[in-house]
């Protein structure tokens, strides 16, 4: 009675182990929904800001979930029953796709901002909480557009770097605001010795105009770069000024902008050498590899050319062959003298030495051929 009992507590601790692993497993291929937090931010970096000058917002969140919606709002004061209220009229509404990537960047056009108090509010939707809504994102305090503080065209920039740095091997982004319809303008950058590295395609004046230079425009790591805006002739629209031309008669934007490349992953630094074969002659030879050089290697002095490299090889490869061959021939000798008289033993060895004597024998004669058609017949050296 007590065998039995034990046998069906066994068989039942036994289904319940199965059952439990079986869950256990279920729950690892089929998880249940992570209900974590979701979160993002908005941040503005060319605060502060002068009336119809573009605007470059970043985003950046904390989980991969689709499209962020930003909204710009323009402060209004409204009369309610003889009280004024504020009020946040929305101007305009953009999109960031965030279902690749944690960060992205938007730049707003500033020919929609006339002077006046704005704010920056978006929505992220919250794929992780099943019906719940979505949350706002954590955005900066409401900023004031001023009128230009001048008459003249202004350089800005729009970039999504922390100024003064700049990341290497990135394109940067400038805008000219405050521009002349009839003028043409153009971005000039200048290294620290103020030689010019890049100019851009004159462009017509026509709202804020926007200017990408490119990497190489930036080549040198460390490097300080200024960045100029010029006002030219707008017959000059839609090409490359040449720079006797803007000098003459270019008119210099206000804020020229300074940077610096630190940031990013430099450039791998190269670092000279000697080449080891150059021994000719000594002791630190002439900076050219020539017949008579050698190159010392682990195997012995190696010629710098094709003849004389190859004939040390095959010398090398012919010692190695023969040294094999001379281990197979003793192996096979001592299996025989150890076979004690078994004819499997011993055919065995007859057999390794055999192999090993034919394969030396293969080796000399063909040495021997290659010798004659390449030295006797063709004439090699």
């Amino acid at each position: 009675m007590f065998k039995t009992l034990a046998k069906i507590f066994l068989c039942l601790f036994a289904i319940s182990g199965i059952l439990t692993s079986l869950f256990s497993l279920t729950r690892t291929i089929n998880p249940l929904p992570t209900y974590a937090t979701s979160h993002c931010a908005i941040t503005v970096p060319s605060l502060p800001i002068e009336s119809g000058q573009s605007i470059r917002v970043m985003v950046s969140t904390t989980l991969n979930q689709g499209t962020v919606s930003i909204n710009l709002d323009r402060e209004t004061q409204e009369n309610v029953g003889g009280v004024f209220i504020t009020i946040w009229a929305p101007v305009t509404t953009a999109y960031a796709d965030m279902t690749r990537s944690t960060r992205a960047s938007l730049l707003f056009d500033g020919s929609m901002f006339p002077p006046g108090t704005y704010r920056f509010t978006a929505n992220f939707p919250n794929f992780y909480k099943v019906g719940s809504p979505s949350e706002p994102c954590t955005s900066p305090a409401p900023f004031t557009l001023t009128s230009p503080s001048s008459t003249n065209c202004i350089l800005r920039y729009t970039g999504i770097d922390i100024l003064p740095n700049i990341t290497f091997k990135r394109t940067q982004h400038f805008e000219i605001t405050n521009v002349n319809p009839s003028k043409a303008y153009i971005v000039q950058v200048y290294d620290s010795q103020n030689n010019l590295t890049y100019t851009s395609v004159a462009k017509q004046g026509n709202g804020p105009l926007q200017f990408d230079p490119p990497p190489s425009a930036f080549p040198e790591w460390g490097g300080a770069y200024t960045i100029k805006g010029v006002a030219v002739s707008g017959a000059l629209a839609g090409s490359v000024p040449p720079p006797l031309l803007i000098s003459s008669n270019g008119s210099p934007c206000d804020n020229p902008i300074t940077v610096t490349v630190t940031e990013g992953q430099p450039p791998p630094v190269l670092v000279s050498g000697e080449n080891p074969c150059d021994t000719y002659p000594p002791p630190n030879g002439d900076g050219k590899i020539t017949k008579e050089d050698t190159c010392p290697t682990a195997l012995g002095d190696l010629k710098p050319e094709l003849g004389p490299f190859a004939q040390k090889i095959l010398t090398i490869g012919a010692s190695l062959a023969g040294a094999i061959a001379l281990i197979i021939m003793v192996i096979g000798a001592i299996r025989v003298l150890t076979s004690g008289g078994d004819p499997k033993n011993v055919a065995a060895g007859r057999e390794m030495i055999i192999a090993a004597v034919a394969g030396l024998l293969f080796l000399i004669f063909s040495f021997l051929i290659l010798r004659f058609i390449g030295v006797d017949i063709i004439g090699l050296p």
